[in-house]
């Protein structure tokens, strides 16, 4: 399968790769949060992960605030971004079931290029089928996607009908825009990079959650 985004052919130093992640979404999925493939760290390959330092979707890491982010969005006492990281799975798994918000990455199996976790290096083998028919039996009312590649292989779906009468190449992170999957309406939205790095001189991270919160609160 192919979208934009990602690799036509084999990628140099090619390993191939499975993204062992859950497809978490259950009936009272209102939120969904929709990744390509979990970063190469988190990877099976060759019958191990990566570097073994991932326990669940995105890294604790200090330069991946997205758990900081969703956390801070939903506590009654904000605190300072810091005070949410090392979260453990378990504390996700109940922070995400407790806010009905769902996750899950597109990709099941790759090929890619040994130790990179870019969409650039990856050739796309399998994907999570069971996708489409868990949304559609959910009670979802917003989709976030973390990138345009992955707005881009959602679109490239099979067996399900997906309509957007947006360009992906104008589409802007944070606007909403309407999306319709088998007839259903979605609100949609492209997340801003969680991680340190800006888009724009001020772009500080205190700007991206209130971006977060904004779009996940409205």
């Amino acid at each position: 399968m192919y979208a934009k985004g990602f690799r036509k052919s084999l990628p140099k130093d090619p390993v191939e790769a499975e993204d062992k992640t859950p497809v978490f979404i259950n009936q009272d999925t209102k939120n969904l949060i929709i990744g390509t493939m979990i970063s190469y760290d988190g990877r099976f390959v060759d019958g191990k992960y990566g570097n073994g330092n991932f326990d669940f979707f995105y890294p604790n890491e200090a330069k991946n605030h997205l758990w900081s982010f969703l956390f801070k969005v939903f506590d009654s006492t904000p605190k300072d971004l810091s005070e949410y990281k090392k979260r453990s799975r378990i504390e996700k798994e109940q922070f995400l079931i407790r806010n009905n918000i769902g996750m899950t990455n597109l990709i099941s199996k790759c090929i890619c290029k040994k130790n990179c976790s870019y969409d650039s290096q990856i050739m796309i083998t399998k994907i999570k089928n069971e996708i489409p028919k868990k949304i559609l039996n959910s009670n979802l009312q917003k989709i976030f996607f973390t990138s345009k590649n992955t707005f881009s292989l959602f679109l490239n779906l099979p067996n399900i009908e997906i309509s957007c009468k947006e360009d992906i190449v104008t589409l802007k992170t944070n606007i909403m825009f309407p999306l319709i999957i088998n007839g259903r309406k979605f609100t949609a939205f492209i997340l801003p990079n969680p991680t340190s790095r800006g888009r724009f001189k001020g772009d500080t991270l205190e700007n991206k959650y209130f971006e977060y919160k904004k779009m996940l609160i409205a």
